[in-house]
């Protein structure tokens, strides 16, 4: 689990715990540095309301970047 105010994030592995810590900061520090996903998750706890389709699209990208599949 990783905060960066006012959010947590977190991800769940089977294997080595300190990988998966240095990934999720990986993470969490390139959505920090994206000005448009923080704002749009900003806005979405605001309201109440999902992240926009384009803020999803681009935390799924970042995320297969960081957390490659072992296929």
């Amino acid at each position: 689990m990783k905060a960066k105010k006012p959010f947590l994030f977190s991800y769940v592995i089977k294997g080595q715990t300190y990988s998966a810590m240095q990934k999720l900061e990986a993470l969490t520090r390139i959505i920090g540095t994206s000005t448009s996903i923080w704002n749009d998750l900003h806005r979405a706890i605001k309201t109440s309301k999902t992240i926009s389709a384009g803020s999803k699209n681009m935390i799924d990208e970042l995320a297969k970047m960081v957390f490659p599949s072992k296929a």
